[in-house]
């Protein structure tokens, strides 16, 4: 990283290296009085909502929340109606990765308690219905320096012809390499796999392209100071602070191993995959590929790779034991 910034800055003195991350939430959000228990029976739900203006209730509470989290620190972003139906989606805005992390906890728990006041409720969980699109939490991120008083993105280089830096190229291959390492902590439940499928919005296949929903890394702001990568994997029942760490050092070990990120691909990777690296399929394939990883161990500790294995393979073990409705449906 260091030899990075001495080829790019040369003789110049560098005062501080930025981390910018910048979430973008999914949740279901509806009455109280819906019934919750079997929103994964429910035929109605369907894939044509999205930036439909939501109803005056829902508006209103979203708008309280929007004024919430700008009480907190967070500049006050945008809503939206996402895809699916009782489905919206706010984002935290771009900041240094521990205090997004810190606002991205506060987040959630503003989004839960103002709507308990006001007679609703709001999910995380990552896939409720087979129908429609499971709730996701993309992640923009770049890296940036402050050299004289000037902050610049490591990612933008005015001489690329797409403007993406050396830097920035092997950040994003360093994502991409180690897309299936970080998985089990991106996406660390058993429901989080029932989300990562073909043609829901959610990337199982490794790779990247500018503007691709149906690629697992995007760039955004192509040819511009503010390109950065969007990650398309995380949901937004992961831990902030353990999912940023794992991507940032997936990213981070792209830089120091000076990787080449391959060409970027524009096929639509839900229907036309062949010869690209899927992510692990479930929890218990995720979570021995996180435990292999001498990069996560390197960078993360193997105290907290072994704590997340010994969790998550309890979970996951009574998971697998658990007899659902399907079983029955399938097998009896």
């Amino acid at each position: 990283m260091i030899k990075h910034l001495d080829e790019t800055f040369p003789k110049k003195k560098i005062d501080q290296v930025h981390v910018h991350f910048a979430p973008e939430l999914e949740f279901l959000l509806g009455r109280q009085d819906y019934d919750w228990a079997n929103i994964y029976l429910d035929q109605h739900l369907e894939n044509n909502h999205y930036f439909l203006p939501p109803q005056r209730q829902i508006d209103e509470v979203l708008k309280e929340i929007t004024r919430a989290i700008k009480v907190v620190g967070l500049k006050r972003e945008k809503f939206h109606t996402e895809v699916s139906t009782l489905q919206y989606e706010i984002g935290t805005g771009h900041g240094n990765v521990m205090f997004i992390a810190d606002r991205t906890v506060a987040l959630k728990y503003i989004i839960e308690n103002i709507a308990q006041m006001h007679g609703l409720r709001a999910s995380f969980i990552p896939k409720f219905n087979r129908k429609v699109n499971g709730s996701g939490m993309h992640v923009h991120q770049n890296l940036a320096v402050t050299v004289e008083n000037h902050e610049y993105n490591l990612f933008f280089d005015e001489n690329a012809n797409d403007g993406l830096s050396k830097i920035g190229r092997a950040y994003f291959a360093g994502l991409l390499k180690y897309a299936p390492e970080i998985t089990a902590i991106t996406n660390p439940l058993p429901i989080s796999y029932k989300r990562l499928v073909p043609e829901r919005e959610a990337p199982t296949y490794i790779s990247w392209d500018w503007l691709n929903r149906t690629a697992l890394c995007r760039g955004h702001s192509r040819g511009t100071r503010k390109v950065r990568v969007e990650y398309r994997s995380p949901d937004p029942k992961c831990n902030p602070y353990l999912a940023f760490a794992a991507m940032l050092s997936a990213g981070l070990a792209g830089i120091e191993e000076n990787l080449e990120l391959e060409p970027c691909d524009s096929r639509n990777f839900y229907i036309d995959h062949e010869g690209v690296k899927e992510l692990p399929g479930n929890l218990g394939e995720a979570l021995d590929v996180m435990h292999r990883s001498s990069m996560l161990r390197a960078k993360m500790g193997s105290f907290i790779i072994d704590t997340l294995y010994d969790l998550g393979k309890n979970m996951w073990k009574e998971y697998s034991q658990e007899i659902s409705s399907i079983d029955i449906k399938y097998y009896l």
